[in-house]
């Protein structure tokens, strides 16, 4: 296994008699120090899982990575920003970047972030999204009305112009499509019942911008109505309603648009009917795909509290005067997922294969450069001499530091301030550039012009 692709590795041993590569790394405990590690282990496995306690958590590391590691792919399930009990509607952004990401976790290599309100959603299952997916190409037959009502089925909106994710539009010989598995709007032109041509277009300016020769069209949301037997929706609603008991008026919320080919508000959340056996998170990624827990503790506490308090709203659901399942119609119970045995924690990363320890991650928290990150920001002389100070205090003990900033501007006025006090600095533009080992770097400040979370400093041996 080697870490040469990783640009900041601190303090690495190697022992062959044992094939273990254990790395010790100091910095703030939600920083990218493990991301490199992600990022060494998806050499081993085509896609890893983290979970995380919160969005905010999920967000603060998809941020890092991409800063770290630009050509990882990492993806992020949010849940949904509404409660089911809210009566509000969904965010359709979150809609078409939730199908987006299932889209990705069966089909492409990754990391895939899912914060834990994320992975208690009652979804559809992998064998739905292989049914509802296909693939066209230019030069392929198949009639426009005949490929609408494919749409339709797979969840995607008609509407007059496509500006949204999982929207379509048609104009004649000229169909638009704005689906997850692609990151612009698809336009596609017609001769008769032919595909002649496949482009992106600009959303915006509406304007084409190449040429493809084939496309992948995935769902455009997890709760695809009119893929499945309407009657057989409609009766399992209706059913489900009088177990919970949901008088007919409040049924009728959902059913009567659905008569009329329309998704109702709060669908989403219906996924325990509308499929005669909904997923889950964990069933698009294979069992041996690691699943590594950011605060293992953390994350179970997040998912309790999150099912705890969508109990305590679900009891003034017959007040709201809207139609929704209770609790445990639309969530799962923690121990009712399975996410594979290679299970990580964040406090010991400790990955195996065929028995033989791979990684061993530790990781410390460390506030002292608080008064760095002002120094950046001010020069002000009692925030640098403090800053200096604890610099000079690592470097004196064969210890490396490495500063993130917001901008090459506060990079380089970082750098003034160290060299005016006798510390050396070394501006690099991106990770890739920092070498732990260089001579050049060995006893200096190595200051990255990309921005991370939290600076942070490692030992280097």
């Amino acid at each position: 296994m080697s870490f040469d692709r990783l640009p900041i590795m601190p303090q690495l041993k190697r022992e062959d008699e044992i094939n273990r590569y254990p790395i010790r790394l100091q910095g703030p405990l939600l920083s990218s120090f493990a991301g490199h590690v992600f990022g060494e282990l998806l050499t081993l496995h085509q896609q890893l899982v983290i979970l995380t306690p919160s969005l905010k958590d999920a967000e603060k590391l998809a941020h890092d990575f991409e800063v770290l590691n630009p050509e990882l792919a990492v993806f992020t399930l949010e849940p949904f920003d509404e409660s089911p009990y809210s009566g509000l509607q969904v965010s359709p952004r979150i809609i078409h970047n939730r199908a987006r990401f299932f889209w990705h976790a069966l089909n492409h290599p990754g990391l895939f972030i899912i914060p834990m309100a994320s992975a208690a959603l009652k979804t559809f299952s992998p064998r739905i999204l292989k049914e509802i997916a296909f693939s066209l190409q230019k030069g392929v037959e198949i009639s426009a009305s005949n490929l609408t009502q494919k749409l339709v089925k797979a969840g995607y909106l008609p509407s007059p112009i496509v500006e949204d994710p999982g929207t379509f539009s048609r104009r004649g010989d000229v169909l638009d499509i704005y689906t997850p598995t692609h990151s612009q709007p698809i336009r596609l032109e017609f001769f008769g019942d032919q595909i002649e041509s496949v482009r992106p277009f600009d959303s915006e300016t509406q304007r084409s911008v190449g040429e493809l020769d084939k496309i992948e069209i995935g769902p455009a949301r997890e709760t695809l109505c009119f893929s499945q037997d309407l009657a057989e929706v409609k009766n399992r609603i209706k059913e489900l309603c009088d177990d919970s008991g949901i008088t007919k008026d409040l049924r009728d919320q959902i059913n009567q648009p659905l008569t009329s080919g329309l998704l109702p508000n709060g669908i989403e959340f219906w996924n325990e009917a509308v499929y005669d056996k909904p997923g889950s998170v964990t069933e698009f990624f294979e069992p041996d795909i690691p699943t590594i827990w950011f605060g293992e503790t953390e994350c179970i506490r997040a998912f309790d509290a999150h099912l705890a308090k969508e109990k305590e709203k679900a009891k003034t659901r017959e007040s709201t005067g809207i139609a929704v399942p209770p609790p445990d119609k639309i969530f799962y119970e923690l121990d009712q997922l399975s996410w594979g045995p290679k299970k990580i924690t964040w406090e010991r990363l400790a990955v195996s294969e065929e028995g033989n320890p791979v990684v061993d991650l530790h990781l410390f928290d460390v506030s002292d450069f608080s008064t760095i990150v002002r120094a950046s920001r001010e020069s002000k002389k009692d925030f640098l001499q403090a800053a200096t100070a604890k610099i000079q205090e690592y470097l004196a003990a064969a210890k490396q530091v490495l500063l993130f900033t917001g901008s090459p501007t506060q990079a380089s006025r970082l750098s003034y301030l160290f060299e005016t006090h006798g510390l050396m600095a070394s501006v690099v533009n991106t990770s890739k550039d920092i070498k732990i080992n260089d001579g050049a770097h060995r006893q200096s400040v190595i200051i990255c012009t990309k921005y991370l979370n939290t600076s942070f400093h490692s030992a280097a041996e």
